[in-house]
C-alpha cells in the first residue's frame, strides 16, 4: 500500500501512464517483417525508391495522416508501407502482442491437448472488504468499519480508485491458481491435477479472466461442480 494515494485518486493519469509506456516501448524498438514469396520484390522496391521523397513524404503524413500519393514515386513509397509489417510485440495492447499471445495459446494446446475446463470468473470488487481497504486512505485493515459502509460509499471508493480494483483482482486471481488450481504444489486442486492452464484478462465494464485448464486426471465435472456450489467451498473462497 501507498501511504499518498493522489496518482490512484487521479481518473487521468492511469490512461496517460499506459500511453506513455506504450510511447517509450514503441520507440525502443521495432521489426519490419514481409513473406518469402515477397522479399526479393520488396528489396528491389527499397533499393529504387527517391530518399528525398520518401523524407518529404514521411513529413507530410506527420502534418496530414491521410495524405494520398500524388507522383508515381511517392505510390512506389506507399506500397512498400503496405508491403511491409511493423512488428512491436513488446508494445502492451499492440495487435502483434494479441497476435503474438494467441500463438501462445495455441501452443499449448497443441503440446498439451484440448483445455478439460473453461473457467470465468468476475470477483466483486464493491463487495469484498479487501478491495474496499485498497480503496481508502486508512492505514489499518478494519473489517467491522468496513462492513457498516453504505453502498453508494462503497462504490464510490471502488469507482475513483482504479488501482485498488486491479490490485483485488490480481491477488483474487494469484488465490485462485495457488488455492483452487493448486498450481506447483504436491497436493490435487479443486478440479483435479492440473498439468497446464492458460488465462487471459478481459474487461467488460469490470475486470474478467478466463482461464483454459488441461486435466490429464481428476474428478468428474458432476463433483467438480457439486463441490463449487457447497457451502465450504462458497464460504471459503467465492464469496470472499
Amino acid at each position: 500500500m501507498y501511504h499518498d494515494k493522489r496518482f490512484q485518486f487521479d481518473k487521468e493519469f492511469a490512461i496517460m501512464a499506459f500511453n506513455q509506456e506504450q510511447v517509450v516501448k514503441g520507440s525502443q524498438a521495432g521489426v519490419f517483417l514481409s513473406s518469402k514469396s515477397k522479399y526479393q520484390r520488396l528489396v528491389d522496391l527499397i533499393l529504387s525508391l527517391n530518399i528525398d521523397v520518401f523524407i518529404n513524404l514521411a513529413d507530410k503524413l506527420v502534418h496530414s495522416p491521410n495524405t494520398k500519393p500524388e507522383t508515381a514515386e511517392e505510390s512506389a513509397c506507399f506500397r512498400v508501407l503496405s508491403e511491409l509489417d511493423m512488428v512491436n510485440a513488446h508494445v502492451p495492447g499492440s495487435i502483434t502482442a494479441k497476435r503474438y499471445q494467441r500463438n501462445e495459446l495455441w501452443s499449448l494446446l497443441a503440446y498439451q491437448g484440448a483445455p478439460s475446463w473453461f473457467v470465468t470468473f468476475s470477483p466483486a470488487d464493491v463487495r469484498h472488504p479487501l478491495c474496499l481497504y485498497y480503496a481508502s486512505s486508512d492505514r489499518e485493515f478494519d473489517a467491522r468499519q468496513i462492513s457498516l459502509l453504505d453502498p453508494a460509499t462503497k462504490w464510490y471508493r471502488v469507482a475513483n480508485n482504479a488501482v485498488a480494483s486491479a490490485r483485488f483482482f490480481h491477488y483474487v486471481v494469484e488465490a485462485f491458481i495457488a488455492e483452487i488450481l493448486k498450481w506447483k504444489t504436491a497436493s490435487t486442486g479443486l478440479f483435479g491435477e492440473t498439468n497446464a492452464f492458460y488465462g487471459t484478462v478481459e474487461q467488460q465494464g469490470q475486470l474478467q479472466l478466463i482461464i483454459f485448464s488441461r486435466k490429464p486426471t481428476g474428478i468428474s465435472v458432476e463433483i467438480a461442480v457439486g463441490l463449487m456450489a457447497s457451502e465450504f467451498v462458497r464460504a471459503g473462497f467465492l464469496e470472499n
